[in-house]
């Protein structure tokens, strides 16, 4: 063979190795979701659910808070609140029964729960309650959920108090933020406060400037315990507002002069959000400008100093709205990967509803330059809302959103930044009506999805766990050594994976299942304890993984696979 010849043989063969790789990857990464439980249904199932939020701790517990609301449907026409918490500890396959964490009095109204995990797994929770005027609410379990504090009125102003939200820093101090509306004039202005005990919190301080109307404020906080906030700020009640920043590096003592970040003459900005890079960056997206012509813009500070100037990141038609957020570490595809070194990865989306496409844009040149908006939603008559967006710490980009033409959630990933994305489907699968999805990822990079859904008579809470064959191998090889019987059984377990993804990679769907579900029947035996068959003995790990394996199993069952 001459030298010409032979060095085109080597390129087919790494050609023919790299696209037989990338289907092996594509197999091991595609995402299963189990089947919607109901998380909220009650009997008779008169309440109305609503204002959810989620989070996940560092063992992968799963924390859900929602409001509900029931009426009585005939004179008084009475209404009666409550903000119910649920856990489960095994991947989602079950849940802890609902209980109600706010105590308020028949009649008062809350809303707008948030929920952050502190580091030792204490659950902290904050909302809106309207029982001495609408004033913002703290409790917290320092138990798993088992049991929650007396609430705490933070806000004790004489304004509507509304909106909060919480923060949790790395050494346990608890920050939050809320904005308040003044009875007499209607301006808004925007309060902080922090704990360190979850007990005594600290008198609230407006961050706002003097005679300004600030509102929407948002936290975040960074790995130097410095405090990061976002807000809209206008010099009186119906003027032109901006994005402004400050940050306080002494525990909330005192914050920065606001910086101005929109900077403009456009009509009111609105939707702020931001989110902290691993080396203290501070990343903003907002929506701000004319009806018919409001767009999405992006700025960002290494320092938390200075900012570069805005970048505008939708060029749609219509207005663009809801613009998320996501940070994590660049993907590249199977040809560049293996030569470039991963890199922090700025990932946004939105809503252009001239399309009714949900957009997506990234950078990874730390919010230098964006690539052009690409539509990831994509089907002919729908129209997606409310996207949400998660990114798992290999850096692949998860979607959800609703697609008003169908009434479902659909959901969509790209595994390599952002360049393509798989086709959406639905997680919802429900002909009723399904609103307002969340999706959050734990450590392994599990996915977590809730939302609103009319199933049954009212409007509940449901929820679905997204996982992979990828997922699945590295939830097992995280696992502690402990948790097996003997040292060997890890090593099996994986074995027995990864013969089930050998057998999807040549399309045998009943082969994969079938070994998995060998595998299986040596992971069945814990309900309060293992049995002598069982491979992994830590019940907890145990449910966890069979939650998973149970995922992947029926999901290679489904004809939409």
């Amino acid at each position: 063979m001459n030298p010409r010849a032979n060095f085109g043989f080597r390129i087919a063969v790494v050609c023919c190795l790299c696209l037989a790789g990338s289907v092996a990857v594509a197999q091991s990464a595609r995402v299963f979701f189990s089947a919607p439980v109901n998380l909220s249904h009650n009997s008779p199932d008169s309440a109305l659910s609503y204002s959810t939020h989620i989070a996940v701790d560092a063992r992968g517990n799963l924390n859900i808070i929602w409001a509900e609301m029931d009426c009585i449907q005939i004179f008084p026409f009475t209404c009666t609140w409550r903000l119910f918490y649920t856990r489960s500890e095994d991947g989602g396959a079950t849940f802890s029964t609902p209980k109600d964490i706010a105590n308020q009095n028949p009649g008062d109204a809350l809303f707008g729960p948030q929920i952050a995990i502190s580091p030792d797994g204490t659950i902290n929770a904050a909302w809106e309650g309207d029982s001495t005027g609408a004033d913002i609410f703290f409790a917290r379990s320092t138990d798993g959920g088992a049991t929650f504090s007396l609430p705490i009125n933070l806000s004790l102003d004489n304004g509507a108090a509304s909106d909060p939200s919480l923060g949790v820093d790395a050494h346990g101090n608890i920050d939050i933020v809320w904005q308040s509306q003044s009875f007499a004039d209607q301006s808004f202005n925007s309060f902080f406060s922090r704990s360190s005990d979850g007990v005594n919190f600290s008198a609230p301080v407006s961050f706002c400037s003097p005679g300004n109307s600030c509102s929407a404020p948002q936290i975040a906080l960074d790995a130097g315990r410095k405090i990061n906030l976002v807000f809209v700020s206008a010099p009186c009640v119906n003027c032109i507002g901006d994005v402004m920043f400050s940050r306080s590096a002494n525990a909330g003592s005192n914050f920065s002069t606001p910086l101005d970040l929109s900077n403009s003459s456009a009509p009111m900005a609105s939707n702020p959000q931001i989110s902290l890079g691993p080396h203290g960056s501070a990343n903003v997206v907002w929506s701000k400008g004319a009806s018919g012509s409001e767009q999405v813009f992006f700025a960002r500070s290494n320092n938390g100093v200075a900012f570069f100037a805005p970048i505008v990141l939708s060029n749609g038609a219509g207005n663009s709205h809801f613009p998320e957020l996501g940070l994590g570490p660049a993907r590249y595809s199977v040809r560049t990967r293996f030569g470039s070194p991963y890199s922090e990865a700025v990932n946004a989306a939105w809503l252009d509803d001239a399309t009714g496409d949900i957009f997506f844009s990234s950078s990874t040149d730390r919010g230098l330059a964006f690539s052009a908006p690409k539509p990831v939603s994509s089907s002919v008559g729908s129209f997606g809302t409310e996207p949400y967006m998660a990114v798992d710490s290999d850096g692949r980009v998860n979607l959800v959103w609703q697609d008003a033409a169908t009434n479902n959630i659909l959901f969509t990933r790209s595994n390599d930044g952002g360049a393509t994305f798989a086709t959406p489907r639905s997680i919802s699968t429900s002909p009723s009506f399904s609103t307002a999805p969340q999706i959050v990822a734990d450590a392994i990079g599990n996915l977590n999805v809730t939302w609103f859904d009319e199933t049954t008579a009212i409007e509940d809470v449901f929820f679905s766990r997204g996982t992979s064959f990828n997922l699945l191998r590295k939830e097992v090889r995280e696992l502690p050594a402990s948790a097996f019987k003997h040292g060997n059984q890890r090593f099996v377990i994986l074995i027995h994976i990864e013969n089930a993804r050998r057998a999807l990679d040549h399309h045998n769907r009943t082969l994969a299942a079938g070994k998995l579900l060998d595998l299986v029947q040596h992971l069945n035996g814990c309900g309060s304890s293992p049995d002598s068959n069982d491979w992994i003995v830590d019940c907890t790990d145990q449910l966890r993984i069979r939650n998973s394996l149970n995922i992947v199993i029926a999901g290679l069952s489904q004809q939409s696979y």
